[in-house]
């Protein structure tokens, strides 16, 4: 590193005449070797590891079924909740596959928890797509809606987008096809993307509507979830896997009880056991 410094100076033109300028030291960053021998090696060994990221990792990845599906989803929020739920669903699966390879739990302890977990997990997909989707129509109203209108600047925009919306309506009742189908309107993603087509406002659109989904699952699944579907699936595992084993069980208590008091039962006699002289 290169450290130049300027020494003091005595201004003569100054009324003050014990004035003097402050040095001052200015600095030149330092130069980091772009070739080396001790580099190449680390280089050439980065660029393989990269590579072999890309041809089976990440290729793969955006080319398999499941990536191009998710890719003709229109609403990116979607897209969001299917990959969280795709995350959940291998997360449980692992916790399940490891609960029943463990030789050191019960058999009995081990059916229990699997199905606790599992139940867990089924309600908690389906509470938070339930929820996101009834979440979904007052965010767009109460949120992006009123986003988009301070985003553009324009205190007409939900007028337009309610006009937009009629016209949608009114061509589709026009469609002899559409006959006995529900008119489903168009969301303000949509109607930026396809009307006022600003790249920067449909951009933020679909982050505030990651952010939407992702408060809604990670609520469900990480706070709903152990507290209010972990007992229900703890009783519907007690109450539909347990209770034949329980009513069997009852049932051998009561046969042994009954049999215990139908055969009569000889009291010894003591005389019998006391000699006589």
């Amino acid at each position: 590193m290169k450290i130049s410094r300027v020494t003091s100076q005595y201004n003569p033109n100054s009324l003050n005449r014990n004035n003097v300028y402050a040095a001052q030291t200015s600095f030149e960053g330092f130069r980091f070797p772009t070739s080396s021998q001790f580099l190449t090696p680390i280089k050439r060994g980065a660029n393989k590891l990269f590579d072999g990221i890309s041809k089976y990792y990440t290729k793969p990845l955006f080319e398999s079924p499941v990536a191009v599906w998710l890719s003709k989803q229109d609403k990116v929020g979607q897209i969001v909740n299917h990959m969280q739920t795709l995350g959940s669903f291998i997360i449980s699966g692992m916790y399940m596959l490891q609960t029943y390879r463990n030789n050191d739990m019960h058999e009995e302890r081990k059916k229990t928890l699997m199905v606790n977990q599992g139940l867990t997990l089924a309600a908690s997909t389906l509470g938070a797509y339930t929820i996101d989707g009834a979440l979904a129509g007052l965010w767009d109203r109460k949120v992006a809606l009123k986003y988009a209108k301070e985003f553009l600047n324009d205190e007409t925009f939900p007028e337009k987008f309610a006009k937009y919306n009629e016209k949608l309506k009114a061509e589709f009742l026009a469609d002899a096809a559409n006959a006995g189908k529900k008119f489903k309107p168009a969301i303000v993603g949509q109607y930026v993307s396809k009307v006022v087509r600003n790249p920067a406002l449909s951009y933020k659109l679909g982050g505030l509507d990651i952010l939407k989904s992702l408060a809604v699952f990670g609520t469900v699944y990480r706070f709903l979830s152990p507290v209010a579907v972990t007992p229900i699936a703890n009783w519907a595992s007690d109450t539909f896997l347990h209770s034949a084993k329980k009513e069997s069980k009852n049932a051998a208590n009561a046969e042994t009880t009954s049999f215990s008091s139908s055969v009569p039962i000889e009291k010894p006699e003591i005389s019998k056991f006391i000699s006589r002289n």
